[in-house]
This record gives C-alpha cells, sequence and structure tokens, in this order.
C-alpha cells in the first residue's frame, strides 16, 4: 500500500498516464508529465477534474483562510489595516489582511472565502469595488488637471493613451489588445 500525495507532480503524473494510461501527456523541460493546471484541464477525466476541485479549494484554504486564521484576535475578529501612505503610484493597498487579494473571479473559492468572513449579530458584511478610486483621490488632492480630465470623461483611456506615449505609437488603432 502506497499513500498517494496529490500535491506531488510526479505520483500525479505516473498515476494519470502510467497506470490509468490517459493519453496525450505533455512533458515538462525535465521529462517529467506536466501536471500543471492548463495541462490537466486537457485531460478529460472525472478524477482529473476532482483534482483540480481539490487543488482550487486547497489553495483557498493555505493562500486565504489561514492567513486570515492567524490575523485573527483574541475575539477571532480579522481587522484589515488600508495603508493609504505605502505606496508611491498612489494605489491604494491593504495588508495584515490583504482582503483586496481575495478571489473574485472563481465563484466556488469566493464563496468559500466568503462563508468564512462572518459579521457579528445584527451585523451585515459588505464588499465594495474601489477600482481607481485611489486615482480619483489622486487627481484631486493634487490637483492635476490631466488626471482631473481622465477622471471626469468616461470617454478617455488613460492606460492606452500610456502606452501610446510609452511605446511611440503613432497611430492609437494600433495599440495590441490584452486578454
Amino acid at each position: 500500500k502506497t499513500e498517494f500525495n496529490y500535491n506531488s507532480g510526479v505520483q500525479l503524473g505516473r498515476l494519470l498516464f502510467d497506470i490509468l494510461k490517459y493519453p496525450g501527456p505533455k512533458r515538462t523541460a525535465s521529462g517529467g508529465y506536466a501536471t500543471d493546471k492548463a495541462s490537466l484541464e486537457n485531460v478529460k477525466s472525472p478524477l482529473v477534474k476532482l483534482v483540480l476541485a481539490r487543488k482550487s479549494l486547497m489553495k483557498a484554504v493555505n493562500t486565504y483562510i489561514t492567513g486570515w486564521q492567524k490575523e485573527a484576535d483574541e475575539n477571532h475578529v480579522v481587522h484589515c489595516n488600508f495603508p493609504l501612505g505605502l505606496t508611491l503610484s498612489w494605489r491604494s493597498s491593504s495588508n495584515a489582511v490583504n482582503f483586496q487579494n481575495s478571489p473574485k473571479n472563481f465563484p466556488r473559492l469566493k464563496e468559500l472565502t466568503r462563508n468564512f468572513l462572518v459579521p457579528f449579530k445584527g451585523q451585515i458584511l459588505k464588499e465594495y469595488d474601489f477600482a481607481a478610486n485611489e486615482n480619483y483621490v489622486a487627481s484631486i488632492v493634487t490637483g492635476d488637471q490631466t488626471l482631473l480630465k481622465y477622471n471626469a470623461d468616461p470617454n478617455t483611456d488613460i492606460h492606452g493613451d500610456t502606452a501610446v506615449k510609452i511605446f511611440l505609437i503613432e497611430d492609437r488603432n494600433n495599440l495590441p489588445t490584452v486578454t
């Protein structure tokens, strides 16, 4: 009897491709089986779906929940810190605990982490997305006319205009798209 370690790419590769004989294994540079998420998503198997689901859940536990538990005080309350003066780019930041880094694009991970955050009785938990809020604050505090223009006009694109200037692109329509 051998213990199986889900976190071992070597053991997972042997199980899937040597023992269970799933087709089309990709190889790594060192010759082993590729068992990263992208490679495993190409393997059509209920077992692989379970392995990927387990890896996602373990990531949530290890990245978020375990860290949040360490930050909880004696009453099991987590207090987030937003040190607005720590960044040079006017970007907002949070630490101890970094709630800005919580999963938003993966519904199951978002559900799991949100279930960990329980408000006090009679209270509610709210989530707000302050996308680009730091740019609004920076434009108002500094009075920078360019930033004020970008924030006031929804037809402007500060990121595209910055790319045009940095990469010396003459025709704005030739900007590469990022997906």
